[in-house]
């Protein structure tokens, strides 16, 4: 085992062994790292939403030359037709087409200027309102109206002719702009992987100085490690002679209550028997008048015989509990619940199970002991209007569960010589079984107890 020098020594040299100049160089190094990390990461951030934005741009153009055409082929159509399923695209394109203008004003102010978009607009109504005159006129072999539409034709020439100028100036952009955000990134790609070179360079010495720090921490959690092994062992020793103790007291305690419980029955019960006899003798024989005092002392005596009869019968009883040995745990149990004073209104709901599988008398000795102190508890605490008992097998273990609607109490409340809680947990430890205990100020107690069969 270490001595406490190796701890001093251990800490003396953590304290000597600070955070240096290198250590200090590597945090503002790291740092650095990352400030220049988030900003390469906003600038592709925005490289990237300024290529949707420039890509979105050139869909915008798509449509505009598609509606455009969509418009101009179905007005063609229907005046050499007049077909008038033409009429549906061609209207829906101008409601498409109208809507796309009002998307210009606002997703387009870096590409186009505002007298841009308001001749573009213009020159779009007036090719509009050109093809629904001549619509309405519905006869393109006219010469006047010949001659609109081909005016209306020169017109969306031109304006296919400006939205394939907007397309140029936005494909110059993107290549202009995407000149320039490689230039940037490379730029700060050179410069993250100096200061990483750097930061791991400083990180490399600064591994090779606290080795022996390392080396002393690991030194240092060995010590801990097998005196927290010790202390372990130490524990679960004495742990285990505690639970033996208990054993051997809640045992011993058992065979004197029992002891006890048979030199009432045997000696105490036969004197008391005699002596009632004898009395009920002498009463017979003596017969005494209604006057004479000793006809009521005769009476008065054997009243209090009988009273001592129940008296040792009750004790009895109570030391050892005769159903539990005869009829079982199951209806030692229900007894347990109709056997109670008449100050108590308590309504006790039982789920017991039937088909029990075989105890031993010392598991069922127990079981019945923790619902025995659980009542009596209830009983005189609590003051529940409603207790629950269940009692089954589950898996290898046999589970009691009561629960009570009572006072409650808080667990951090219980004083230190709370023995009837602390003897119920003895009993259930005797058996490698548990013993939980909830409860919460008014609604109420649960004691749940689980003991292995085996």
């Amino acid at each position: 085992m270490k001595t406490t020098e190796t701890d001093s020594t251990f800490l003396n040299d953590t304290k000597s062994n600070r955070p240096h100049l290198v250590f200090a160089s590597i945090s503002v190094m790291l740092i650095i790292l990352v400030v220049f990390f988030s900003k390469y990461m906003e600038d592709a951030k925005a490289i990237n939403e300024n290529d949707a934005l420039s890509y979105k741009h050139l869909n915008y153009t798509d449509k505009l030359t598609i509606h455009m055409l969509t418009i101009e082929t179905n007005a063609q159509r229907y005046l050499l037709s007049q077909n008038d399923s033409f009429l549906i695209p061609f209207y829906e394109g101008i409601d498409k087409l109208e809507k796309l203008l009002l998307s210009l004003e606002r997703a387009w102010p870096t590409y186009l200027s505002a007298s841009d978009i308001e001749r573009l607009d213009n020159n779009i109504d007036i090719v509009i309102a050109q093809l629904a005159e001549m619509i309405k006129s519905k006869n393109l072999s006219k010469n006047n109206t010949l001659s609109d539409y081909n005016q209306s034709k020169a017109y969306m020439t031109t304006l296919r002719d400006q939205v394939l100028d907007i397309r140029a100036t936005i494909l110059g952009r993107i290549k202009q702009n995407q000149a320039a955000n490689l230039s940037s990134l490379n730029t700060m790609k050179w410069i993250m992987i100096s200061l990483s070179s750097l930061a791991f360079s400083l990180l490399f010495l600064s591994l090779i100085q606290t080795k022996r720090h390392q080396d002393k921490t690991k030194e240092y959690a060995l010590t801990i490690a097998e005196k927290n092994q010790y202390l372990e062992q130490s524990i679960n020793k004495r742990t285990a002679e505690l639970i033996a103790l208990a054993s051997h007291m809640t045992t011993t305690n058992e065979n004197e209550k029992k002891r006890i419980a048979r030199e009432l029955h045997d000696e105490l019960g036969a004197l008391l028997t005699a002596v009632r006899m004898d009395t009920t003798w002498l009463r017979r024989h003596i017969k005494p008048e209604d006057d004479d005092p000793i006809k009521p002392r005769l009476e008065r005596l054997l009243s209090a015989i009988d009273q001592s009869i129940a008296v040792k019968r009750e004790i009895t009883t109570s030391l050892v509990p005769p159903l539990l040995r005869e009829l079982g745990l199951v209806e030692a149990i229900k007894a347990m619940t109709e056997d109670q004073p008449d100050e108590h209104k308590t309504q006790y709901h039982l789920l017991l199970q039937s088909d029990l599988p075989e105890m031993d008398s010392d598991r069922e000795l127990t079981l019945y002991r923790i619902c025995q102190e659980s009542l009596t508890n209830i009983r005189k605490y609590a003051d529940a209007e409603n207790v629950t008992i269940k009692l089954g097998l589950n898996g290898n273990a046999m589970e009691l569960s009561i629960t009570d609607d009572g006072k409650g109490f808080s667990p951090d409340s219980l004083k230190k010589d709370s023995y009837g809680i602390v003897g119920m947990r003895a009993r259930a430890a005797m058996f490698s079984g548990v013993l939980i205990l909830k409860s919460k100020e008014h609604v109420g107690t649960k004691v749940h107890t689980s003991i292995p069969l085996s």
